[in-house]
């Protein structure tokens, strides 16, 4: 094998092992046919250890510190860490598309969220289990946001998630049309209604078994 080979070989396993850093996922495309997109395996991850890089410090870190995520579901368990998430969106259907943004866990202390477009940031909320719920852009038990994007257009967003104790909660992200978001919450509303609608029934007859012996 001459030399030239031998350098092109080793030019393609170096490529090879590093592709997983390099590569970024695809962004997330609207014009598919689902109701509802689980973004997981379409956001990549930054550990932030100390906890106090800002907004600006994040955008300017270079694309090699970001990892694809490799989780459906995010899940940093038992750390002392503040983790950064991003993600992106590209409108591609033929006119403007609303898509409602779920960080669907209730219980995660800190999340912020912060839209960009054209890579500058245009919209920001600062929300979580530990703030105050009129802090959410929807007011939902858990973190819910509209996005409306025009013709062609991609946005990107960039998640901060923040713990108090140490202990993260596992934050599915998930992309959802209006109708699929309301649907959703009408669900929601039935079988908690159910639930609590049973254990106040259940609280009666014992009650009343009480008054009556």
């Amino acid at each position: 094998m001459t030399t030239h080979h031998l350098s092109r070989l080793l030019f393609v396993c170096l490529a090879w092992l590093a592709w997983p850093a390099w590569a970024q996922p695809d962004a997330v495309r609207l014009s598919q046919a689902q109701a509802r997109q689980p973004l997981g395996l379409s956001l990549e991850v930054l550990e932030d250890r100390e906890g106090r890089l800002t907004l600006e410090e994040v955008r300017s870190r270079p694309d090699a510190d970001w990892r694809p995520s490799t989780d459906e579901v995010l899940n940093f368990s038992f750390s002392t860490s503040t983790w950064w998430v991003r993600g992106r969106v590209v409108n591609d259907t033929d006119g403007p598309a609303t898509r409602v943004l779920e960080a669907a866990s209730a219980l995660q202390d800190e999340l912020d969220l912060h839209l960009l477009r054209e890579g500058r940031p245009v919209r920001s909320w600062h929300t979580g289990d530990r703030r105050a719920l009129d802090s959410r852009d929807l007011v939902y038990r858990y973190p819910a946001f509209a996005l409306t994007l025009a013709p062609g257009e991609t946005a990107s967003f960039i998640a901060r998630l923040g713990s108090h104790d140490g202990l993260h909660e596992a934050v599915p992200f998930v992309l959802r049309t209006q109708r699929s978001f309301l649907d959703h919450v009408q669900r929601e509303t039935m079988v908690f209604g159910a639930y609590y609608g049973g254990l106040l029934a259940l609280l009666l007859y014992n009650l009343l078994l009480s008054a009556i012996t």
